[in-house]
């Protein structure tokens, strides 16, 4: 520990600097980098973490460090520099970036910490009787992944399969040699949804030495098991994006499952983009990251095809499981025929009695939650909107109540139109209630187990019906993304996927990528038994590459098509983005400062060579948790370039900006909503 008498000090607040306090004397040699302390800060007190300390003696007398939270410290100074790199490259104060990896406010010593109840008291704790033998792949695979790990040397590995090929196992098999070696392992995977699975798994195969990470869990029991991962009790860590804070100060190697996935982005406050704060936890502590996943980021299987990343492919299921069938269904020609409320086409009804005629289970997926996504009046045309945000209220039937998904206002669904007042409110587009109504008519006698964010909201609520339905305690799951990737029932021959076409008008560049990606990966749930799956695909638009390519499942045939329209409009992998959005409570006030904004960066950007502004313009969400958004769009093929422009922004304008003005940066942006 330092002895020196002042101390520089991050705090949890949008400060550029650091705090400097003095260090009591009773806490000299106590104190050192990386310890979080008590201090005062204005008329209240907050915690900071400790950056550095130092015997400089400060224009004016600091205020003292009020106490010490923990004796040793929670950061190494690896994982400083980790943090630092962090807080430079997406813009962000420190003291936020290192209290995104604490993720809790740990209590003083000894007082009021118990051991909360273990999250998955029913899980085995020996080793699986049987393990599987690998494939030639998988084993090609580790041979090439054991020497990073036990030479604690970088390396990032795409671990490329078609779904089913057995990536879990070579995850599991790497995290074995990373044991073996005396190091830790973090999984993340983008769903909370997905962490149950994967926990079964690891417990089956290393016992309660797995922690489990995430949001969902209660503070106490977060608290308890970020500690015991700090003090090296606990040496595999498995959660959403947040556990690539985890503290475990020893690591051998991350896994990153479903790389691809837009969940592992932050969207708000510190937007981190877990995949790549693991690849550079990677670099800068010394071992290797595995990327995993069936339809890789065009982003990664570029750097993979450049050589950048090496690619460790799996193309083929253990035991000889050949591919899914894969059917497309065109809604356009069926006109009045598709039964059950427009939603189940005739194909797709009679593969689902024949499914269930035999005995075997049948997954429907719809990325859209609730009964209608919007209400309108046929005779006036009044559409029902949120009050705080710019978008349609969605229908919920339960409820009785229209919904945003935003802001989570709810309203009434009232039977007369408030504008003309007239009864012709009616219901259009559909949501996974809509589908459970519709199935529930075409096979009243089958069991129906719904799965969104509506049915999940109870602590524990997903594990339990994820665990129904492996049993075989339901004939039918519909759902939304949270039941397309990651779980494995050998029972479920036929997935059937509603609407194909809902994500593919988005405003956004990847939304071809992102369509084809996520069909690809539900489609993956079917035929993972020893009897072949089926797929159902219904869309209105199936001459769309992202729909035409899923027969064939042929990734690589779509991500050349898509890379070529990358190249020729400048978006990623060929170019860097950052994000300018600045919002307001007032229209006026938003517009004033979008206008500020842009004209500062036109100018830097004009000056710079390779930095393309484009904007300012309202947000495609225009309003949204009741304050107006406008944004600004910065492209470069150069990153340094792209960084000095940012810079070269924010020193210029956030000074300028208009009362109550917010100024956020996204850099590499997953959403322009």
């Amino acid at each position: 520990m330092g002895q020196g008498e002042f101390a520089d000090i991050a705090v949890d607040l949008p400060l550029t600097g650091l705090l400097t306090y003095k260090v009591p004397e009773e806490l000299r040699g106590r104190i050192g980098p990386g310890s979080i302390v008590r201090v005062p800060l204005r008329r209240s007190e907050i915690n900071g973490v400790v950056i550095s300390l130092h015997g400089k003696p400060s224009s004016t007398e600091p205020k003292e460090v009020l106490g010490l939270l923990e004796e040793s410290p929670l950061f190494t100074e690896k994982e400083m520099e980790w943090y630092r790199w962090a807080s430079r490259y997406y813009f962000q104060p420190l003291g936020r970036v290192l209290f995104a990896g604490i993720g809790f406010l740990p209590g003083p010593r000894g007082k009021g910490r118990r051991r909360p109840p273990d999250p998955f008291p029913d899980e085995g704790e020996g080793p699986r009787k049987t393990i599987p033998q690998l494939t030639e792949g998988q084993r090609q695979a580790l041979e090439r992944i054991e020497p990073a790990i036990c030479e604690s040397k970088f390396e990032t590995f795409l671990l490329w399969g078609v779904t089913a090929s057995g990536k879990t196992e070579v995850y599991l098999r790497a995290i074995q040699v990373a044991l073996e070696c005396g190091k830790e392992a973090i999984v993340l995977v983008p769903e909370i949804s997905l962490t149950d699975q994967l926990v079964t798994e690891l417990r089956g195969r290393f016992g309660r030495r797995v922690a489990l990470l995430h949001s969902k869990l209660s503070r106490g029991e977060r608290a308890e098991m970020w500690l015991r991962v700090h003090r090296g009790e606990i040496p595999v860590v498995v959660g959403a994006r947040s556990a690539v804070f985890a503290p475990c100060h020893n690591l051998g190697l991350i896994v990153v499952d479903e790389e691809h996935d837009g969940a592992y982005k932050q969207e708000e406050g510190f937007r981190y983009n877990a995949r790549d704060m693991a690849l550079m936890r990677g670099k800068i502590m010394g071992f290797p990251v595995i990327l995993g996943s069936a339809t890789p980021s065009l982003e990664t299987y570029y750097n993979a095809r450049r050589g950048k990343i090496c690619l460790l492919e799996l193309p083929e299921r253990p035991e000889g499981r050949g591919p899914t069938e894969v059917q497309v269904v065109d809604l356009r020609r069926r006109g009045r025929k598709v039964r059950a409320r427009g939603i189940i086409s005739p194909p797709l009804h009679q593969a689902m009695a024949e499914t269930l005629e035999r005995g075997e289970q049948v997954l429907l997926f719809l990325n859209r939650r609730g009964f209608a996504t919007f209400l309108i009046c046929e005779d006036c045309g009044y559409t029902f909107r949120c009050r705080n945000c710019a978008v349609s209220l969605v229908h919920h039937l339960s409820e009785g109540a229209l919904m945003c998904h935003y802001c989570g206002w709810k309203h009434p669904a009232p039977p007369l139109c408030p504008s003309c007042g007239g009864p012709g409110v009616r219901d259009l587009g559909i949501g996974t209630e809509a589908v459970e109504l519709a199935v529930r008519e075409l096979f009243p006698w089958a069991r129906v187990l719904r799965m969104d964010k509506d049915t999940t909201t109870r602590k524990h609520a997903h594990r339990e019906i994820l665990r129904a339905w492996r049993r075989g305690e339901a004939h039918i799951l519909i759902g939304t993304q949270m039941i397309a990737k990651g779980h494995h029932v050998p029972n479920v021959t036929l997935v059937g996927i509603i609407l194909a076409d809902s994500t593919l008008n988005l405003p956004d560049f990847r939304a071809s990528e992102r369509t084809y990606q996520l069909l690809i990966q539900v489609a993956g749930r079917a035929g993972r038994g020893r009897r072949p799956g089926r797929v159902i695909v219904q869309s209105y638009e199936p001459d769309h590459p992202a729909i035409a390519f899923c027969p064939s499942q042929d990734y690589e045939a779509f991500a050349s098509r898509e890379l070529r329209l990358r190249k020729r409009a400048s978006y990623p992998p060929y170019s860097r983005l950052v994000l300018m959005r600045v919002s307001a409570p007032r229209e006026d006030w938003a517009a004033k400062a979008a206008t500020l904004l842009g004209d500062v960066a036109k100018r830097i950007c004009g000056e710079k060579d390779e930095v393309l502004c484009l904007g300012p313009s309202p947000a495609p969400i225009a309003k949204l948790k009741g304050r107006f958004r406008w944004q600004l769009l910065l492209k470069s093929p150069s990153r340094p370039r792209l960084r000095e422009a940012v810079e070269s922004i924010l020193r210029e304008a956030s000074g300028k900006m208009p009362p109550r003005a917010r100024l956020a940066v996204d850099v590499d942006p997953q959403s322009f909503l």
